[in-house]
């Protein structure tokens, strides 16, 4: 197996109801110069049955249970390292690949770049709505970036979208094995979900080079997030991972001011004054409050938006007492 040349390394847990057919997608592609390795971190449904049928039917396929999970970072990590592929392909265990999506990336490989970011296509597993979405403005054409040039990575960051642009979105990335297992990971990302983040951004700012192909590559699968199904504490913490996860990333990045400025305009564009609204009227206490608009002034959002969250915030809660107090009065004050 010296030839191999991608290893699909694909995190899970209790993703049963998906998994089959993301093997099989990934499988059908009748090459032996890849493999694809499932780490699962302590699945209690039928994860562990339909991913054992790919082990006995295919060689291509390996797989560990783990008893204790131990989080997305830990189950990556674990994963890359067992990899014999010159390039890791970090997967989503309920993405797919498109048509010919296998062959086209075969090819690109040969531009003989540090990492490689791919377009995606949504579709959404509740309703009948598929997307195309491209990570930079639409008009960037496939292009190499530099990224220890100062100016080409300025000039990335501005053309950036949405936080798929700094690798947030696994299924997209492609990177060189021995050069992304060699980047340490501080102790304080494990388990912030982006320590995988950090280490393109690292290797690519160090002196690699990252090819952006303005194509759709993979299916993502949408409205499966187990963060937003849970109510107003679950849509929290999904903002909370991408506030709190890239502000530590930026702590060990040595970005110039220019690049910083740059980095977080990104943030700003994925989370918009309708997501932070959303927070603001899910906020419970002014400790909250102040999470939310401490996180706003390091990102650099302007005045305005910290004006109209804190409105947002001072309706919400007024609503509140006023419900409060009507409830009492009915209900005690007859």
């Amino acid at each position: 197996m010296d030839k191999l040349l991608i290893s699909f390394c694909i995190p899970t847990r209790n993703f049963g109801q998906y998994i089959e057919s993301t093997l099989s997608n990934i499988l059908a592609n009748n090459h032996d110069f890849f493999e694809v390795i499932v780490i699962d971190g302590g699945s209690t449904d039928n994860t562990k049955d339909i991913v054992g049928r790919f082990v006995a039917s295919d060689n291509r396929v390996k797989y560990i249970y783990l008893d204790t999970p131990a989080g997305l970072d830990a189950d990556l990590a674990q994963a890359t390292r067992l990899a014999r592929g010159k390039y890791l392909w970090l997967f989503s265990a309920d993405d797919r690949l498109v048509e010919c999506g296998f062959r086209k990336v075969s090819e690109l490989l040969a531009v003989n770049c540090d990492a490689y970011l791919l377009n995606r296509i949504e579709s959404h597993v509740k309703k009948n709505v598929v997307t195309s979405k491209t990570w930079l403005r639409a008009d960037i054409k496939s292009t190499v970036f530099d990224f220890s040039n100062e100016e080409s990575f300025v000039t990335y960051l501005d053309n950036s979208r949405s936080l798929g642009a700094l690798f947030s979105f696994i299924s997209s990335i492609i990177v060189i094995t021995k050069t992304y297992n060699a980047i340490d990971v501080p102790p304080s990302l494990i388990g912030s979900n982006y320590a995988h983040t950090y280490r393109v951004l690292r290797m690519l700012k160090s002196s690699g080079k990252l090819y952006y192909l303005n194509e759709p590559i993979v299916l993502c699968t949408t409205g499966n997030d187990s963060f937003l199904e849970n109510s107003d504490e679950g849509l929290k913490r999904r903002f909370k991972i991408d506030f709190d996860g890239f502000k530590n990333i930026l702590t060990f990045l040595n970005l110039s001011s220019k690049e910083y400025a740059a980095f977080c305009s990104v943030m700003r564009r994925e989370h918009g004054f309708k997501d932070l609204t959303r927070y603001a009227l899910r906020i419970v206490d002014l400790r909250e409050f102040d999470y939310l608009s401490s996180v706003m002034r390091e990102y650099g959002y302007s005045w305005l938006y910290l004006f109209a969250v804190r409105a947002v915030y001072t309706v919400e809660c007024h609503t509140k007492i006023f419900s409060f107090v009507r409830f009492f009065r009915k209900k005690y004050l007859k």
